[in-house]
Formats: structure tokens, C-alpha cells, sequence
């Protein structure tokens, strides 16, 4: 597995690098100096092949060895280290027969585990030390030395202090007497069984299994020496195997730099005398001999092709002012029919205006005589009933003849009802000055200036219009108009022109209800009718809104595109010009310079959303 490892880093790291430059400097080599270099670079990466190979087979190698020297050192220093806790144990307990049968000799014993003492905290010292080193922290070990000096450390140094501190008790001239010896033994034995000696002996114990792991690492070591030796060996045999393979690659790709110029300069010259196709260019990949006859080859090529460039060129830029030409004239004729139609459509509204506004005034002259002998009739008629109660009650014993007749006519009826005649009259004829008002305002078509207007009153003045659309019929409901209107200021606009666009916005919401038949369904036994609703508001800046939005079935997505273009139209041929909304985009758009908004969903209804500044300056 690590073998294979070492394979792949080595191609990964040939197929890194960057070839760019070396292409460039061959191709800027002559025939010659290709077949000589050649030849040097193919035995110059036979020889660095082999080379390499012996480096890299070393630096595997080095690692294995260098770990098998830490291994054979690690366990010299433990046995060292296992010498040491035996021979101060030892020299501990010897401390019992010393005192018994030769107590001259104690501080020679003494002596003994001082030394011993001292050699087992150098060398436990030395271990952690080895322990510690960025080299042991390097490599992969087993034993588990640090786990074992953090949990003897303690119990060392404890035990040594204690024995230290036993010795210190005895006697320093060392004459014991009969009597003295028993209780220095008895103590000597108690400590030889307490707790730390105890635990002092463990360490033995725990040390031999480090010991015995280490063995193994250096086993393991061994192996790894082994298994680096034998990858050595390979990649050294591969190295020179690869150095004779890139060697064979670098001849043969020799030979192709200077065979495939030729071969891809014959093939142009053949295709194009053949095929009489000038596009097709020798590649120049070279500036040696080779390169030179491609250049000249594809030079010679260039003129024939310029020359039919030129001809093609001049074909297609009169094809291309043919077909722009026709263009601007098609696009052209298409302006002048929406002009003149939008033309037609202006005059037609214009000599409407001046028609209503006409019949207006002559209608208006003798409703306003009427109205205002209206009061003169009431008068008189409440002065005449007046009258005659007065004569009732004065002459109570009438003729039988003007008894009969006031009987005849129901006199009581005509007094009771004559002022409710005169009354609806009255109302009559305010409606009739209230339509021909609202005429008179909304066929203001013909101003050609601004004015600061409410355009509340232009509102009103074309529902009052539109009323008689309002109502019910067979068919559908009644429409019910909302009217939430804001406190707006006088608005600078073309009056006409923007009655004309409310207008055109309220029948566009009819007439699709209209065409959608009957919208009303029942629910807990209420109907719910067609709605209008009718909203102004001033948004920022000095702008104000408009919004009319109706509760209809809304407009699909492919027709709102498409609601503005001029000559759009949804309804049957000749019911519609498609010109409505189109010139009332223009109105508000271009004339008020400001927007005009179709928001609507499927089944959700459709809100039209005008904003216009409130002054034009």
C-alpha cells in the first residue's frame, strides 16, 4: 500500500509540470539543433533518472533506519532504568541483615543507596527527557513510557525520601546495643511492607511491560528497515525503467516535432488546391525552415482569400442595405398608421367634445328657464290651495254645482298631490343641470393648456356619465363604486385629456364584467355584486395616485404584456379599436410625464395605477 503511494506522488509530481516554455524554446530551434538536442536530452534523462532513483530509494530508507536506532536506544535506556529501581530496592533491604549481623558496614550500605538513588533519578530524568524530545514526539510509538513515568513518578520520589528519612533515624555512630537492634529491625521490616514499598515494587512490574512493548517497536522497526531496503530496491529499478521509457518518449516526440510541420503544411497545401476553401491556414508552429515555408504557404492564401472576402463583402453589405431600408419603410408606414389613427381617434373625440358641449348649452338654456320658473309655480300653487281652504272655511255651504265638481275632480287629491308634482319637477331639472354640467366638464377635449383642476370633479363627472352602465341588468349585477378619495390639492394636467384616460379605464373594468356574465355567487344567502373601488392618495415627492380596481376575474399574464400596445385588443373584430388604453398610456406617460400601471392576477381582479406630479414645472 505505500509502495503504491510512492508511485502516485512520483507521477503526480511529473505530470505538475509546466511545459509551456520548453515548447517555446524548441520551436525556435533549427532542424539541426532538434536532432542534436534530442539526442543529448534523451540520455541526459536516462543518466538523471537513475540518479533520482537512488536519492529517493535513500531519503525512504534514512527514516527506517534512523527508528530502529531510537528503538535499540530506548531499550538500552530502560533496561538501565530497570537496573536501577532493582538495585535501590535491593540495597534498601539489605539494610535488615546489615544492621543484625555487621552494623560497622551500615553506612557503607548507606552509601550504596545513595548512589543507586541517585543513578535511578538520572536515568528516570534521562527517560523523560528522551520522552519529551521533538524526535520521540515524531514517531509512532507503543510502549507507553510517558503514561508510565506520569504515574510512578511520584512513588520514586517518595519512596527515596522515606528511606532517606528512615536512615536518618538510625544511630550515626553505628553502636547498637542487644536491645537496640530488635525495634531498628522491626521498624526496617514495617517499612519494607508498607503501602509506597509496595507500590515501589509495581513499578518493576509496569516497567517490564514497557519494556516488552518496546521490543516490539523495535521488531516493528526492524521490519520497517526491511520493507524500506526492498522499496528502495524498486523504485531504483522503476527510476531506471521510467528513465528509459522517457527517453524512448522524448526520441519519438523529437521525430514528431519535425515530421508533423511538414505533414500539417503538405496537408494545407492539398486541401486547398483541391477544395478552393482560403480559409483553411498552415499551422506556424516553428521559426525554423519549416515555419518559414508555412508562413509564406498561408500568406499566398490570405490574398486569394482577401480577394474573395472582398467580393462577398460587397454582396452581402447591399444585401444588408436592401434589407435595412426595407426596414426603416416598414417600420415607418407602421408609425404613420398609428399616427393617423391615433389622429383620427383625437379629432373624432375633439368633434365629439364640441357636439356635447353644443347640445349641452341648448339644452341647458331652456332647463335653466324651467328651474327657475320651477319656484314661481310652487309659489303660486301654495298661494291658489291656500286660497281655496280659506274659501272653504269662510263659505262652508257651497252651490251643489261647485260641490259636485270639486267632488268630480278630487279636489282634495290635486291639493295633496300638486306639491309633490312641483316637487319632482324640481328635483328633475337639478338632475338634468347636473348631466349637462358633467358634460360640459368632461368634454373639455379641446384644451390645449394645463390647468390646476380637482380631479375629483373629473371623477365624478364621468361616472355621472357612465351611470346608466352602472346599473343592472339582465344578465349581471348591479356595479357598486367605492370612492375613497384623499385630500388632494389642485392638479396641473390636461383636464380633457385626463377625463378621457379615467374614462377609457372604467369602461375597460365594465365591459369586462359585462362580458363576463353574471358574477355573482351565493353565500349564506348574501350575493355578491361587482365592485369598483376608487381610491386617491398624494405618495412622495409631490406625486399623486389614482387607483381604480375592480373584483372581475383579472387578465391572464400573456395579455397584460401586451394591454398597451397600440391595435391590442381581446374583444371580437369590430367591437374595438385596441387604441383605448394605448393612447391613455400615452396620455399619462408622455403628456404628464408620469406612470401608468396594470396589476392584476387571474381571479384576483385588476388595479390600474396612475401617478402623475401634482405640478408639471
Amino acid at each position: 500500500m505505500q509502495q503504491n503511494h510512492i508511485y502516485k506522488k512520483i507521477f503526480d509530481v511529473f505530470l505538475q509540470i509546466d511545459n509551456s516554455w520548453i515548447l517555446k524554446i524548441i520551436h525556435n530551434f533549427t532542424i539541426g539543433q532538434k536532432i542534436r538536442y534530442g539526442y543529448i536530452l534523451s540520455l541526459s534523462i536516462a543518466v538523471l533518472g537513475t540518479v533520482g532513483g537512488l536519492i529517493v530509494g535513500d531519503f525512504y530508507q534514512r527514516p527506517a533506519r534512523q527508528q530502529k536506532d531510537s528503538a535499540q536506544y530506548e531499550l538500552q535506556l530502560l533496561h538501565r532504568l530497570q537496573t536501577a529501581i532493582l538495585q535501590t530496592r535491593n540495597s534498601q533491604q539489605q539494610v535488615i541483615a546489615v544492621i543484625t549481623h555487621k552494623p560497622k558496614l551500615l553506612h557503607h550500605q548507606y552509601a550504596d543507596f545513595a548512589k543507586y538513588a541517585l543513578e535511578l533519578k538520572n536515568l528516570w530524568s534521562e527517560v523523560e527527557t528522551h520522552v519529551n524530545s521533538e524526535k520521540y514526539q515524531h514517531e509512532n510509538n507503543s510502549e507507553g513510557i510517558p503514561d508510565f513515568l506520569k504515574a510512578h513518578s511520584r512513588i520514586k520520589e517518595e519512596y527515596i525520601s522515606q528511606v532517606e528519612k528512615l536512615m536518618a533515624e538510625i544511630p550515626a555512630n553505628y553502636n547498637f546495643k542487644l536491645e537496640d537492634i530488635e525495634p531498628l529491625q522491626e521498624l526496617l521490616v514495617k517499612f519494607s511492607s508498607s503501602s509506597i514499598a509496595l507500590e515501589y515494587d509495581l513499578i518493576d512490574d509496569d516497567l517490564n511491560h514497557v519494556i516488552n512493548a518496546s521490543y516490539q517497536d523495535e521488531k516493528q522497526a526492524e521490519v520497517a528497515l526491511s520493507d524500506a531496503e526492498t522499496i528502495r530496491f524498486k523504485i531504483v529499478a522503476t527510476s531506471v525503467l521510467l528513465s528509459i521509457i522517457l527517453a524512448g518518449i522524448v526520441a519519438h516526440y523529437t521525430s514528431y516535432l519535425l515530421t508533423a510541420p511538414i505533414l500539417a503544411v503538405t496537408k494545407v497545401a492539398k486541401r486547398t488546391t483541391e477544395e478552393l476553401n482560403f480559409n483553411i491556414l498552415a499551422p506556424v508552429t516553428t521559426k525554423d525552415e519549416i515555419g518559414v515555408l508555412a508562413s509564406s504557404l498561408n500568406s499566398l492564401i490570405q490574398r486569394l482569400a482577401q480577394y474573395t472576402d472582398e467580393l462577398e463583402l460587397a454582396r452581402e453589405t447591399l444585401e444588408t442595405r436592401v434589407d435595412e431600408r426595407t426596414h426603416e419603410l416598414t417600420q415607418a408606414l407602421n408609425s404613420l398608421k398609428q399616427t393617423q389613427t391615433h389622429l383620427i381617434q383625437t379629432e373624432k373625440m375633439s368633434a365629439l367634445g364640441q357636439m356635447v358641449a353644443g347640445v349641452a348649452h341648448e339644452i341647458n338654456n331652456p332647463v335653466n328657464f324651467i328651474y327657475a320658473n320651477l319656484s314661481y309655480i310652487t309659489n303660486y300653487t301654495n298661494d291658489l290651495i291656500a286660497l281655496i281652504e280659506l274659501y272653504q272655511k269662510r263659505y262652508p255651504q257651497t252651490e251643489p254645482a261647485i260641490l259636485k265638481f270639486t267632488e268630480d275632480i278630487d279636489l282634495n287629491y290635486i291639493c295633496e298631490d300638486l306639491p309633490k308634482i312641483t316637487n319632482s319637477m324640481e328635483v328633475g331639472a337639478q338632475r338634468i343641470r347636473e348631466i349637462v354640467l358633467s358634460l360640459r366638464n368632461f368634454s373639455r377635449l379641446d384644451e390645449a393648456e394645463m390647468k390646476s383642476v380637482n380631479i375629483h370633479e373629473g371623477i365624478e363627472s364621468t361616472l355621472l356619465i357612465l351611470q346608466h352602465r352602472l346599473k343592472s341588468k339582465p344578465g349581471y349585477p348591479e356595479i357598486e363604486i367605492i370612492k375613497e378619495y384623499g385630500n388632494l390639492p389642485a392638479i396641473e394636467c390636461y383636464v380633457g385629456q385626463l377625463n378621457q384616460v379615467f374614462m377609457n379605464i372604467l369602461m375597460n373594468s365594465i365591459e369586462a364584467f359585462e362580458s363576463q356574465g353574471q358574477k355573482c355567487s351565493i353565500n349564506r344567502n348574501k350575493i355578491a355584486t361587482n365592485i369598483i373601488n376608487i381610491r386617491t392618495q398624494i405618495t412622495e415627492k409631490d406625486w399623486v395616485r389614482i387607483s381604480i380596481q375592480d373584483n372581475g376575474i383579472g387578465i391572464r399574464e400573456q395579455v397584460k404584456s401586451k394591454i398597451f400596445d397600440p391595435f391590442f385588443t381581446t374583444k371580437p373584430v369590430g367591437e374595438g379599436t385596441g387604441l383605448g388604453l394605448a393612447v391613455s398610456y400615452q396620455i399619462i406617460v408622455e403628456k404628464h410625464k408620469g406612470y401608468l400601471r396594470c396589476i392584476s392576477e387571474l381571479g384576483e381582479g385588476t388595479e390600474f395605477q396612475i401617478e402623475i406630479p401634482i405640478s408639471q414645472r
